[in-house]
Protein backbone atom coordinates (compact mmCIF):
# COMPACT_ATOMS: atom_id res chain seq x y z
CA UNK A 1 0.00 0.00 0.00
CA UNK A 2 1.01 3.53 -1.27
CA UNK A 3 0.68 5.89 1.72
CA UNK A 4 3.04 8.68 0.31
CA UNK A 5 1.14 11.67 0.05
CA UNK A 6 1.89 13.78 -2.79
CA UNK A 7 3.13 17.56 -1.97
CA UNK A 8 3.79 18.61 -5.23
CA UNK A 9 4.15 22.55 -6.83
CA UNK A 10 0.64 22.04 -8.48
CA UNK A 11 -1.19 21.20 -4.75
CA UNK A 12 0.75 24.54 -3.46
CA UNK A 13 -0.06 26.82 -6.59
CA UNK A 14 -4.17 25.23 -6.01
CA UNK A 15 -3.86 26.82 -2.60
CA UNK A 16 -5.13 30.08 -1.12
CA UNK A 17 -3.94 29.40 2.58
CA UNK A 18 -1.19 27.27 3.71
CA UNK A 19 -1.96 26.33 7.57
CA UNK A 20 1.46 25.40 9.23
CA UNK A 21 2.76 24.70 12.78
CA UNK A 22 6.35 25.74 12.98
CA UNK A 23 6.40 26.46 9.39
CA UNK A 24 9.62 27.67 8.84
CA UNK A 25 10.93 23.96 9.41
CA UNK A 26 8.31 22.41 7.26
CA UNK A 27 9.04 24.80 4.14
CA UNK A 28 12.56 24.01 4.09
CA UNK A 29 11.86 20.28 3.52
CA UNK A 30 9.54 21.98 0.75
CA UNK A 31 12.38 24.01 -0.51
CA UNK A 32 14.98 21.12 -0.98
CA UNK A 33 12.09 19.10 -3.16
CA UNK A 34 11.78 22.51 -4.74
CA UNK A 35 8.60 23.37 -4.09
CA UNK A 36 8.03 27.37 -3.73
CA UNK A 37 5.65 29.15 -1.40
CA UNK A 38 6.19 32.35 -3.14
CA UNK A 39 2.83 34.45 -3.26
CA UNK A 40 1.31 32.13 -0.86
CA UNK A 41 -0.47 33.06 2.13
CA UNK A 42 0.98 31.34 4.88
CA UNK A 43 -0.97 30.95 8.73
CA UNK A 44 2.02 29.51 11.25
CA UNK A 45 0.01 28.16 14.44
CA UNK A 46 2.82 28.48 16.47
CA UNK A 47 3.39 32.02 15.55
CA UNK A 48 -0.32 32.79 16.39
CA UNK A 49 -0.10 31.11 19.29
CA UNK A 50 3.16 32.98 20.41
CA UNK A 51 1.47 36.01 19.82
CA UNK A 52 -1.99 35.63 21.36
CA UNK A 53 0.11 34.58 24.53
CA UNK A 54 1.41 38.46 24.62
CA UNK A 55 4.70 36.67 23.43
CA UNK A 56 5.27 35.01 26.62
CA UNK A 57 5.01 31.61 25.94
CA UNK A 58 8.38 30.54 24.33
CA UNK A 59 8.17 28.29 21.19
CA UNK A 60 4.64 27.05 22.26
CA UNK A 61 4.37 23.10 21.48
CA UNK A 62 1.65 21.58 19.48
CA UNK A 63 0.65 19.20 22.17
CA UNK A 64 0.90 22.91 24.66
CA UNK A 65 -1.66 24.62 21.96
CA UNK A 66 -3.87 21.48 21.64
CA UNK A 67 -4.46 21.51 25.85
CA UNK A 68 -4.86 25.29 25.96
CA UNK A 69 -8.01 24.72 23.60
CA UNK A 70 -9.14 21.27 24.63
CA UNK A 71 -8.25 19.73 21.64
CA UNK A 72 -6.96 15.80 21.01
CA UNK A 73 -3.37 15.49 21.04
CA UNK A 74 -0.88 14.56 18.79
CA UNK A 75 -0.32 10.95 19.09
CA UNK A 76 2.58 10.06 21.18
CA UNK A 77 3.70 6.07 19.83
CA UNK A 78 6.55 8.51 17.41
CA UNK A 79 8.24 9.79 19.95
CA UNK A 80 7.97 6.98 22.70
CA UNK A 81 7.81 3.81 20.68
CA UNK A 82 10.80 5.13 18.27
CA UNK A 83 12.49 8.23 18.84
CA UNK A 84 13.25 8.10 22.77
CA UNK A 85 14.43 4.66 21.63
CA UNK A 86 17.05 5.47 19.07
CA UNK A 87 14.81 4.69 16.50
CA UNK A 88 15.64 7.00 13.29
CA UNK A 89 12.07 8.17 11.14
CA UNK A 90 12.86 6.54 8.37
CA UNK A 91 13.08 3.24 10.22
CA UNK A 92 9.60 3.48 11.51
CA UNK A 93 6.54 1.32 9.85
CA UNK A 94 4.99 3.93 7.18
CA UNK A 95 1.52 2.79 8.64
CA UNK A 96 2.28 4.13 12.15
CA UNK A 97 3.98 7.69 10.62
CA UNK A 98 0.79 8.30 8.51
CA UNK A 99 -1.50 7.71 11.58
CA UNK A 100 0.79 10.08 13.45
CA UNK A 101 0.96 12.83 10.57
CA UNK A 102 -3.14 12.70 10.01
CA UNK A 103 -3.23 13.26 13.84
CA UNK A 104 -0.67 16.71 13.83
CA UNK A 105 -2.60 17.60 10.46
CA UNK A 106 -6.23 17.24 12.18
CA UNK A 107 -4.81 19.01 15.37
CA UNK A 108 -3.04 21.94 13.63
CA UNK A 109 -6.35 22.46 11.46
CA UNK A 110 -8.59 22.40 14.63
CA UNK A 111 -5.76 24.95 16.34
CA UNK A 112 -6.14 27.04 13.20
CA UNK A 113 -9.92 27.64 13.70
CA UNK A 114 -10.16 28.20 17.34
CA UNK A 115 -7.11 31.22 16.28
CA UNK A 116 -9.27 32.18 13.40
CA UNK A 117 -12.41 33.04 15.59
CA UNK A 118 -9.98 34.78 18.43
CA UNK A 119 -7.96 36.72 15.87
CA UNK A 120 -11.99 38.11 14.52
CA UNK A 121 -12.85 38.57 18.38
CA UNK A 122 -11.54 39.70 21.29
CA UNK A 123 -7.48 39.24 19.51
CA UNK A 124 -8.35 41.54 16.28
CA UNK A 125 -5.65 44.14 17.20
CA UNK A 126 -2.94 41.34 16.89
CA UNK A 127 -4.17 40.18 13.70
CA UNK A 128 -1.82 42.65 11.21
CA UNK A 129 1.36 41.71 13.67
CA UNK A 130 0.46 38.11 12.82
CA UNK A 131 0.29 38.57 9.44
CA UNK A 132 3.32 40.64 9.19
CA UNK A 133 5.33 38.03 11.41
CA UNK A 134 3.83 34.96 8.68
CA UNK A 135 5.36 37.25 5.73
CA UNK A 136 8.47 37.10 7.63
CA UNK A 137 8.84 33.91 7.94
CA UNK A 138 9.19 33.37 4.41
CA UNK A 139 12.07 36.14 4.53
CA UNK A 140 13.80 34.18 7.07
CA UNK A 141 13.14 30.81 6.17
CA UNK A 142 15.42 32.04 2.75
CA UNK A 143 17.99 33.36 4.75
CA UNK A 144 18.49 30.15 7.14
CA UNK A 145 18.36 28.21 3.71
CA UNK A 146 20.81 30.34 1.64
CA UNK A 147 23.30 30.27 5.34
CA UNK A 148 26.41 31.60 5.39
CA UNK A 149 29.65 30.78 3.62
CA UNK A 150 32.46 30.08 6.65
CA UNK A 151 36.44 28.84 5.70
CA UNK A 152 36.55 26.33 7.95
CA UNK A 153 39.79 25.30 7.27
CA UNK A 154 41.22 28.58 7.79
CA UNK A 155 39.22 28.90 10.92
CA UNK A 156 40.87 25.49 12.70
CA UNK A 157 44.41 26.60 11.45
CA UNK A 158 43.84 29.88 13.18
CA UNK A 159 42.43 28.18 16.25
CA UNK A 160 45.61 26.09 16.40
CA UNK A 161 47.52 29.22 16.92
CA UNK A 162 45.56 30.31 19.20
CA UNK A 163 45.97 27.64 21.52
CA UNK A 164 49.85 27.86 21.62
CA UNK A 165 48.65 31.61 22.47
CA UNK A 166 46.97 29.82 25.52
CA UNK A 167 49.53 27.67 26.54
CA UNK A 168 51.97 30.46 27.09
CA UNK A 169 49.31 32.19 29.14
CA UNK A 170 48.71 29.18 31.06
CA UNK A 171 52.48 28.57 31.60
CA UNK A 172 52.96 32.14 32.72
CA UNK A 173 50.28 32.25 34.92
CA UNK A 174 51.62 29.18 36.90
CA UNK A 175 55.28 30.71 36.90
CA UNK A 176 54.18 34.07 38.37
CA UNK A 177 51.71 32.29 40.87
CA UNK A 178 54.37 29.73 41.56
CA UNK A 179 51.99 26.59 40.47
CA UNK A 180 54.17 23.25 40.86
CA UNK A 181 54.30 21.44 36.82
CA UNK A 182 52.60 18.42 39.11
CA UNK A 183 48.94 19.86 40.26
CA UNK A 184 46.33 19.69 37.57
CA UNK A 185 45.60 23.05 37.79
CA UNK A 186 42.91 23.96 35.39
CA UNK A 187 41.97 27.83 34.45
CA UNK A 188 38.36 26.80 33.33
CA UNK A 189 37.86 26.16 37.19
CA UNK A 190 35.93 29.14 39.26
CA UNK A 191 37.24 27.36 42.39
CA UNK A 192 41.19 26.98 41.07
CA UNK A 193 41.21 30.91 40.20
CA UNK A 194 39.52 31.59 42.84
CA UNK A 195 42.24 29.63 45.05
CA UNK A 196 45.47 31.25 43.04
CA UNK A 197 43.59 34.75 43.04
CA UNK A 198 42.16 35.40 46.42
CA UNK A 199 43.95 32.37 48.34
CA UNK A 200 42.98 29.20 49.22
CA UNK A 201 43.61 25.11 48.16
CA UNK A 202 43.71 23.52 44.90
CA UNK A 203 43.09 19.88 46.32
CA UNK A 204 43.14 16.85 43.73
CA UNK A 205 43.64 13.12 43.80
CA UNK A 206 46.43 10.90 43.54
CA UNK A 207 46.74 7.31 43.84
CA UNK A 208 49.30 5.17 46.44
CA UNK A 209 51.04 2.25 47.00
CA UNK A 210 48.95 0.32 49.80
CA UNK A 211 50.34 -3.20 49.72
CA UNK A 212 50.40 -5.69 47.69
CA UNK A 213 47.57 -8.52 46.24
CA UNK A 214 47.82 -11.37 48.22
CA UNK A 215 45.10 -13.94 45.95
CA UNK A 216 43.10 -13.26 42.74
CA UNK A 217 44.01 -12.50 39.36
CA UNK A 218 46.32 -9.58 40.58
CA UNK A 219 48.20 -11.63 43.51
CA UNK A 220 51.79 -9.88 43.71
CA UNK A 221 50.79 -6.62 42.26
CA UNK A 222 51.06 -3.49 44.18
CA UNK A 223 47.80 -2.24 45.53
CA UNK A 224 46.25 1.26 45.11
CA UNK A 225 44.55 3.61 47.15
CA UNK A 226 43.13 7.22 46.61
CA UNK A 227 44.09 9.83 48.92
CA UNK A 228 43.50 13.45 48.84
CA UNK A 229 45.92 16.00 48.42
CA UNK A 230 45.98 19.93 48.38
CA UNK A 231 48.07 22.97 47.83
CA UNK A 232 47.94 26.03 49.14
CA UNK A 233 47.84 29.84 47.96
CA UNK A 234 48.58 33.04 48.97
CA UNK A 235 46.21 36.06 48.51
CA UNK A 236 47.15 37.99 45.64
CA UNK A 237 44.52 40.41 45.66
CA UNK A 238 41.79 41.22 47.55
CA UNK A 239 37.81 40.67 46.64
CA UNK A 240 35.42 42.70 45.95
CA UNK A 241 32.55 43.08 48.58
CA UNK A 242 29.46 41.40 48.45
CA UNK A 243 31.01 38.53 45.65
CA UNK A 244 31.38 35.53 47.92
CA UNK A 245 30.03 32.68 45.87
CA UNK A 246 26.91 30.53 46.81
CA UNK A 247 28.95 27.84 47.20
CA UNK A 248 32.07 29.39 49.56
CA UNK A 249 32.46 27.08 52.38
CA UNK A 250 32.44 29.40 55.21
CA UNK A 251 33.87 26.27 57.72
CA UNK A 252 36.33 27.71 60.13
CA UNK A 253 40.22 27.15 58.89
CA UNK A 254 39.13 26.91 55.02
CA UNK A 255 39.17 29.87 53.12
CA UNK A 256 35.60 31.54 51.34
CA UNK A 257 35.11 31.50 47.24
CA UNK A 258 34.77 34.43 45.55
CA UNK A 259 33.52 35.06 42.13
CA UNK A 260 35.98 35.28 39.15
CA UNK A 261 33.72 36.20 37.06
CA UNK A 262 35.22 38.68 33.98
CA UNK A 263 33.00 42.20 35.14
CA UNK A 264 34.47 41.27 38.48
CA UNK A 265 37.77 40.64 37.40
CA UNK A 266 38.34 43.76 35.55
CA UNK A 267 37.16 45.87 38.87
CA UNK A 268 39.73 44.43 41.06
CA UNK A 269 41.99 46.71 42.21
CA UNK A 270 45.42 45.00 41.23
CA UNK A 271 48.93 45.89 40.72
CA UNK A 272 52.05 44.15 40.48
CA UNK A 273 51.86 40.70 39.90
CA UNK A 274 48.73 40.34 40.69
CA UNK A 275 47.86 42.37 37.96
CA UNK A 276 49.52 40.38 35.52
CA UNK A 277 48.31 37.58 36.70
CA UNK A 278 44.72 39.02 35.86
CA UNK A 279 45.58 40.24 32.53
CA UNK A 280 46.85 36.98 31.30
CA UNK A 281 43.94 35.04 32.90
CA UNK A 282 41.56 37.69 30.91
CA UNK A 283 43.14 37.13 27.78
CA UNK A 284 43.02 33.65 28.35
CA UNK A 285 39.47 33.61 28.77
CA UNK A 286 39.37 35.77 25.50
CA UNK A 287 40.92 33.48 23.59
CA UNK A 288 39.42 30.25 24.76
CA UNK A 289 35.82 31.48 24.00
CA UNK A 290 37.06 32.78 20.49
CA UNK A 291 37.91 28.88 20.11
CA UNK A 292 35.75 26.89 20.71
CA UNK A 293 32.69 29.15 20.32
CA UNK A 294 33.75 30.23 17.09
CA UNK A 295 36.55 28.86 15.13
CA UNK A 296 36.26 25.68 16.21
CA UNK A 297 32.91 25.49 17.40
CA UNK A 298 31.52 26.54 13.96
CA UNK A 299 33.27 24.33 12.38
CA UNK A 300 32.53 21.36 14.51
CA UNK A 301 28.77 22.50 14.14
CA UNK A 302 28.73 22.12 10.53
CA UNK A 303 30.07 18.23 10.69
CA UNK A 304 27.42 18.04 13.60
CA UNK A 305 24.54 19.18 11.43
CA UNK A 306 25.91 17.49 8.36
CA UNK A 307 25.55 20.56 6.34
CA UNK A 308 27.56 21.27 3.14
CA UNK A 309 30.56 22.13 3.46
CA UNK A 310 32.03 25.49 4.63
CA UNK A 311 28.07 26.24 5.28
CA UNK A 312 26.32 27.48 8.39
CA UNK A 313 22.48 27.18 8.51
CA UNK A 314 22.00 28.85 11.82
CA UNK A 315 18.03 29.03 13.22
CA UNK A 316 16.60 33.14 13.36
CA UNK A 317 13.78 32.31 15.82
CA UNK A 318 10.24 34.52 16.18
CA UNK A 319 8.72 32.72 19.02
CA UNK A 320 11.44 33.14 21.57
CA UNK A 321 11.64 36.69 23.00
CA UNK A 322 8.97 38.72 24.83
CA UNK A 323 9.78 41.68 23.12
CA UNK A 324 9.11 40.39 19.82
CA UNK A 325 12.49 40.96 18.38
CA UNK A 326 14.21 37.70 16.76
CA UNK A 327 16.81 35.13 19.01
CA UNK A 328 19.25 33.57 16.80
CA UNK A 329 20.61 29.84 18.02
CA UNK A 330 22.28 27.30 16.74
CA UNK A 331 24.60 29.11 16.11
CA UNK A 332 23.99 32.80 17.25
CA UNK A 333 24.63 34.65 14.75
CA UNK A 334 23.59 37.89 16.14
CA UNK A 335 26.50 38.16 18.13
CA UNK A 336 29.60 37.05 16.54
CA UNK A 337 32.97 37.90 17.67
CA UNK A 338 34.52 40.71 15.33
CA UNK A 339 37.52 38.11 14.92
CA UNK A 340 36.07 35.36 13.46
CA UNK A 341 33.79 37.66 11.15
CA UNK A 342 36.93 37.52 8.79
CA UNK A 343 36.47 33.46 7.95
CA UNK A 344 32.66 34.73 6.97
CA UNK A 345 33.43 34.93 3.06
CA UNK A 346 31.07 36.11 0.57
CA UNK A 347 29.88 33.76 -2.77
CA UNK A 348 30.61 36.23 -4.89
CA UNK A 349 33.31 37.34 -7.00
CA UNK A 350 34.76 40.75 -7.29
CA UNK A 351 33.15 41.30 -10.72
CA UNK A 352 29.59 39.79 -9.12
CA UNK A 353 29.73 35.81 -10.47
CA UNK A 354 28.21 33.67 -7.86
CA UNK A 355 30.82 31.43 -7.59
CA UNK A 356 30.00 28.79 -4.46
Amino acid sequence: DDLTLPFTQELVDEATLLVFFNGKFDYHWLAKEGVSLEGKQIWDVQIAEFILSNQTIRFPSLNYTCKRYDIEQKLDVVKTEYWDKGIDTDQIPHNILFDYLIRDLEATEQVFLKQKELFKGEHKDKYKLFQLQCEDLKVLQEMEYNGLRFNSKAARAEATDIRQQMESLEGRICELVGIPSDIPFNLNSNDHLSAILYGGSISWIVKVADGIYKSGKKVGQIKYRNQGVSQQFDRLVDPLDKTETAKSKKSEGVASSWSVAEDVLKQLKARGKAKEVIGAILEYSKLEKLTNTYLEGFSDLIEEKNWPEDMIHGNLNQCSVVTGRLSSTSPNLQNIDPYTKKFLESRYSNDGRRYA
